[in-house]
């Protein structure tokens, strides 16, 4: 089972208004080194490109 958010939660804040954030409001994690691991971003649009099922034969099958 795999689970992917396909969109982004709306935010409903007045322009100009501040607002605290909380560790959940955060999608993607920066390292300790300034670095942001991309595997599981790839990963997660790696399995969103491909077919669920396949659409044609190879040939001579």
């Amino acid at each position: 089972n795999e689970e992917y958010a396909k969109t982004l939660p709306e935010a409903k804040v007045k322009k100009g208004k501040e607002i605290e954030l909380k560790e959940a409001d955060f999608v993607y994690s920066i390292e300790k080194d300034n670095s942001l691991d991309l595997d599981e971003i790839v990963r997660q649009n790696l399995l969103l490109a491909l077919p669920i099922k396949p659409l044609c034969r190879q040939e001579g099958e």
